[in-house]
Order: C-alpha cells, then structure tokens, then sequence
C-alpha cells in the first residue's frame, strides 16, 4: 500500500515494530545495563574473558601492579594549569 493513491492523496506506509515493554529503551526508568534486553546483546563471553586473562602472562604481571596514582608528583606546583613557556 505504500505510495498508492487513496481520495487524491498519497499513502506512506512504514514498516511494522515489534511492540517493547515499558521497562526498555530509552525513556524508561531502569538503567540501561540493568535491561535484560542489553544485558543478552552486551554479555561477555567465557571465551573472550579467558582470552583476556591468558594472553601468555602479560596482562597477568600489569594487571598485579596497582595503576599509577596522575595526582603523584604534584606536590610542588604553585598553580594549576599548563606549564609556562619559557621566553
């Protein structure tokens, strides 16, 4: 039916969506990650966890080592902000 006439004018039909709950997608009240429609698009798999943990032992020794602190060695400064070039 869709760009065929009726009484002199032009009928636009779109495709058909299927219908959601009220809890899903946008506009809802629940948090997207909390949505068990996300949660089965975005879910890890094993395979890929396993991966990540046994790729030959180096992800293994950085991920040992706590994360470097961006707040250290700024103890010193008199102001925030970029470096003053030099003239």
């Amino acid at each position: 039916m869709d760009q065929s006439e009726l009484y002199s004018r032009v009928i636009k039909v779109s495709p058909a969506k299927p219908t959601r709950e009220k809890n899903e997608g946008l506009g809802s009240k629940l948090a997207v990650w909390e949505q068990a429609g996300w949660l089965a698009q975005n879910e890890i798999s094993e395979e890929d966890k396993l991966a990540v943990a046994g790729d030959g032992g180096n992800a293994g020794a950085a991920a040992q080592q706590p994360p470097m602190d961006p707040m250290q060695g700024l103890e010193g400064l008199q102001f925030a902000g970029p470096k003053p070039k030099p003239e």
